[in-house]
């Protein structure tokens, strides 16, 4: 369930660096601040909504 105090951040899933730099976040955000989602499946949601 989504915090209200969460924000989200999209990344590339393709990118070695976007990958290690979640990894890095998600190890290290002890409060659970953050929350993640890969631009990839954003883009291929609207590509089917149109």
């Amino acid at each position: 369930m989504e915090k209200p105090d969460q924000s989200i951040i999209i990344f590339d899933c393709v990118c070695n660096l976007c990958e290690y730099s979640v990894r890095f976040i998600v190890k290290n955000d002890r409060q659970a601040r953050f929350k993640f989602h890969c631009l990839v499946s954003t883009l291929t949601l609207q590509s089917k909504a149109v």
